[in-house]
């Protein structure tokens, strides 16, 4: 799993998903999640992307990383860095546990999965 760090703070999961799309095959990741702090209408700058295996992953830090995003060109370069929650499964339980489990009320910026 792949961290993303400083997003731009109005970038959605389908904001991040547009932005690999230019770099990798969807069938490369089934996981992108951008937390947004709770009573905001800004992301935490931060983006979580599961790829489906090491060498997906590689391809993706070696073409991304220091690259301008295309939806804000102005903004920091895109950072990236191995993620603490690694794997598909790992990263449900992780929103689940994080997130559902806080009584929160979600109704939008759900996790995309492929």
């Amino acid at each position: 799993t792949l961290m993303f760090r400083k997003i731009p703070k109005n970038f959605s999961a389908h904001d991040i998903v547009s932005e690999l799309d230019r770099y990798c095959n969807r069938r490369d990741f089934d996981f992108v999640y951008v937390p947004w702090y709770r009573y905001s209408r800004y992301n935490m700058n931060i983006a979580f992307v599961n790829f489906r295996s090491p060498a997906s992953l590689q391809a993706a830090v070696a073409s991304m990383t220091g690259r301008a995003w295309t939806k804000a060109p102005g903004r920091a370069p895109i950072n990236t860095m191995c993620a603490t929650t690694q794997g598909f499964a790992e990263n449900l339980l992780r929103f689940q546990r994080d997130v559902l489990v806080s009584g929160e009320e979600i109704t939008k910026n759900l996790p995309l999965v492929f």
